[in-house]
């Protein structure tokens, strides 16, 4: 993560995945992308002071480079997003008021989306670009310092229900957490 860190700034992401993000840097400084929607989520862990909210920024201008991508970032420290704030494909939300209207609204989208799809005979957002008139855009919400919000039970169930149907319908999620573990996620 600190190579990626360390590389400079983010070139443009690669064509032909839907939302590429960073994740590595080889031989020659040269960055290394995969497709998130492929993944479809990601989970970052990692101490204190180890780089995870630089990881992010750097995924979060990777993701701001692509036009069809609105990103929701949820930033319970308040400082960590700050610098998107004015980015016209970021939301920046500070509190947990915020996050869970934010939450809901993607709740809604996918549910509206699902319902696009049942109509186009599709059964993910790839193929339903490839015979729609307009294009739907990915939907990526990003929270940095999980552990901080996941006590709302709210905000944890609209979470558990994106995670589980989003991605066949371009939402994915990236979580930041001290402590990944089963309990804690």
């Amino acid at each position: 993560m600190l190579d990626l860190v360390s590389a400079g700034p983010c070139p443009s992401p690669p064509k032909g995945m839907f939302l590429p993000i960073p994740i590595g840097v080889v031989s020659g400084n040269k960055w290394l992308f995969k497709d998130l929607a492929a993944m479809p989520h990601l989970l970052v862990g990692g101490l204190t002071r180890s780089g995870k909210s630089n990881y992010i920024s750097v995924v979060i201008q990777a993701l701001l480079k692509i036009k069809r991508v609105t990103c929701f970032l949820a930033d319970p420290q308040k400082l960590t997003f700050a610098k998107f704030r004015h980015h016209p494909n970021a939301r920046v939300l500070l509190n947990q008021h915020e996050m869970l209207k934010a939450l809901n609204y993607l709740k809604e989208e996918l549910s509206r989306r699902e319902d696009l799809f049942v109509e186009a005979g599709v059964e993910k957002i790839e193929d339903f670009n490839a015979v729609a008139d307009e294009e739907l855009g990915g939907l990526v919400l990003i929270v940095d310092e999980y552990t901080r919000i996941n006590r709302n039970k709210a905000i944890v169930e609209i979470l558990t229900d994106l995670s589980a149907t989003g991605a066949k319908c371009g939402v994915s999620i990236v979580l930041a957490t001290q402590r990944p573990s089963g309990d804690v996620v």
